[in-house]
């Protein structure tokens, strides 16, 4: 099973990880290729606003300018936070040690814009990579594309990809709302069927009957087939939607319809299904019952991350922490 990589990680609700390398490595390569050309294109207004700073380009004198570094503006308290000579502060770290310390008389809005715009990418691609992380652990499925509901997912799956091709910027906007739209009525109708095969699949409690007919084991195994086939089309669903909104640059927007997305498939049963999932024979390297657990785990995280996307919230981000390496805003030691 792929891991994630650290820069995907957030270590508070506050803090607003910005990577030098977004390491998007578990998304489709076809996805992968778009959100890495909009991660650069992003990215490179983020350093130009930051070259703008004279405070930052002086206090990376002396620093290797091929290291890198993490730089943390407003490193205290919750809000824009002024010394007593009414400077922000700002913090250059490498391995976890202050090396540099800088003073800003201003933070520029378009700082924190173009600060956001790459943030808030990079967690709306970490959210799909979650997601892919845990569909892994269903293996290899025969989806019924006969099934409406799922097949409506898996058109809009088509529509984003068919989205990003499109090298007119109109058209490739004009496509993903499309298939955003297509992906919404899929995930809603997914998460209520699975919600039902859930409920109607019997519990691992046992009786003599039941284990001499072994009639209950087969059934909880037709039940979860059909639960598990409803579980990946809506964590695909939701992982593509996160993308989609990531390529649009819609993160409030991101924030509030996967937040109820992911809302809506906790509540359609999960830990019930992990519970059932023990009656369901083990077959290979990962026990039934795994893939519901983690994504159990996944949610408060996953959560978390649609919060620091949502612009309410930059009122209240203690730590934006852009990686960089010197040699990208100044001279650095070779000056």
């Amino acid at each position: 099973m792929r891991h994630l990589p650290r820069s995907t990680d957030i270590s508070s609700n506050t803090r607003l990880p910005i990577p030098y390398d977004p390491g998007f490595v578990c998304v489709e390569p076809a996805h992968r290729k778009v959100h890495e050309a909009l991660f650069t294109q992003n990215r490179a207004l983020l350093i130009h606003e930051l070259r703008g700073i004279t405070a930052l380009r002086n206090a990376v004198v002396g620093l290797d300018p091929r290291t890198l570094y993490t730089l943390e503006c407003v490193p205290k308290g919750a809000h824009m936070h002024r010394d007593a000579a009414g400077f922000y502060q700002a913090v250059f770290y490498k391995d976890n040690t202050i090396v540099k310390h800088a003073r800003l008389r201003q933070v520029r809005p378009s700082l924190l814009k173009a600060a956001s715009v790459v943030g808030t990418q990079v967690l709306l691609v970490s959210i799909s990579m979650q997601l892919n992380a845990i569909q892994e652990t269903l293996g290899h499925i025969l989806v019924d594309l006969h099934n409406e509901r799922i097949a409506e997912v898996q058109a809009g799956i088509r529509l984003f990809e068919q989205g990003l091709l499109a090298r007119d910027q109109a058209n490739r906007i004009h496509v993903l709302h499309h298939a955003i739209q297509s992906l919404n009525s899929g995930v809603s109708r997914v998460i209520l069927a699975l919600k039902h095969q859930i409920e109607t699949a019997p519990g691992p409690q046992s009786r003599f009957f039941d284990n001499w007919r072994k009639a209950k084991s087969r059934v909880a195994q037709e039940h979860m087939r059909l639960a598990d086939e409803s579980y990946l089309a809506a964590l695909r669903g939701i992982g593509v939607l996160s993308e989609a909104y990531a390529c649009l640059g819609e993160p409030d927007v991101a924030s509030t319809v996967l937040k109820g997305y992911l809302s809506d498939l906790k509540a359609a049963g999960i830990r019930e299904a992990g519970h059932k999932a023990r009656l369901v024979p083990f077959h290979g390297d990962v026990l039934p019952e795994k893939k519901w657990e983690m994504f159990l785990e996944a949610e408060p995280l996953l959560i978390k991350k649609l919060d620091l996307c949502n612009s309410r919230m930059a009122e209240t981000r203690a730590v934006i922490a852009i990686e960089l390496k010197p040699g990208e805003i100044g001279i650095g030691k070779e000056r």
